[in-house]
């Protein structure tokens, strides 16, 4: 009761407006029938290891823009490795590992380093939500300086979105950064969807200058990534049509749910 009398003033508040378009989100976990096995990213802390469950994105994926082999292996990472001399770790969002992905590099060898998992169980046609942390590592043996990236987010060989770039101006070798949470909607066409993660620039500046001014073959970009997990939405979102004290009242009544309002 208190939360369908929190919905109906919503309404209140909104019913000057002719039109609603309001999309309800259930994000309550347990809601789910499916999600990745290990979304907490648990893993061995090692250069071009994997967390429990989950396979690097090959360079031959056409998502993918490596160049070869070892240029497409993401690393576990921790608070203390897997290399904390050369600024390879940093602050988990959660747990103890998280996983880093490089981006960059020159034209003939090039990394991205991004990571996928399978998922089963979803319906045909329903909507769901892909969320995730992410933030910047700033490692420093190999200049990854840049200030600000994103994570590319595949279904399949689609793509669904290119998350907003988080900025850090922290400096290098920095355990110390801030995780921002991202989120993206799809809809399922079929039961099994690969769901793919890959780390992007949002300029082009991922690329360093030497000394001499030439540019660095190893100037890049490394992205974290930590708490994957899948949440169904449920959309009622339609045009209606509301005359000056008209109020609405929506049966929401799954139990245990959350619900994240957007009054586009």
């Amino acid at each position: 009761m208190k939360e369908l009398n929190r919905i109906k003033d919503t309404y209140k508040a909104l019913h000057e407006k002719d039109h609603l378009y309001i999309l309800l989100s259930l994000l309550a976990n347990n809601l789910s029938a499916q999600d990745f096995l290990n979304n907490d990213l648990n893993g061995v802390v090692a250069v071009a290891s994997l967390p429990t469950n989950w396979q690097a994105v090959p360079f031959g994926d056409p998502n993918c823009q490596s160049t070869g082999v070892g240029q497409d292996t993401p690393d576990v990472t921790s608070l203390t490795g897997p290399n904390s001399a050369n600024g390879l770790n940093g602050n988990p969002y959660s747990g103890t590992t998280f996983v880093s992905g490089l981006y960059g590099g020159m034209p003939f060898f090039f990394f991205q380093e991004g990571i996928m998992q399978t998922v089963d169980g979803f319906n045909i046609g329903c909507s769901y939500n892909i969320n995730f942390f992410q933030a910047v590592v700033k490692q420093t043996l190999i200049d990854c300086i840049d200030t600000a990236g994103c994570w590319a987010v595949y279904v399949d060989n689609s793509l669904i979105g290119i998350s907003l770039p988080t900025v850090s101006y922290a400096p290098s070798g920095s355990t110390s950064f801030i995780w921002e949470f991202r989120s993206f909607l799809f809809t399922a066409s079929a039961t099994s969807h690969t769901i793919k993660f890959l780390p992007i620039d949002d300029d082009s500046d991922s690329f360093t200058l030497t000394s001499s001014g030439e540019l660095n073959p190893l100037g890049a970009l490394r992205m974290g990534i930590d708490s994957i997990y899948i949440t169904s939405a449920k959309d009622i979102s339609r045009d209606r049509i509301l005359c000056a004290g008209q109020t609405i009242i929506l049966d929401v009544t799954t139990p245990n749910s959350t619900y994240l309002w957007q009054d586009n």
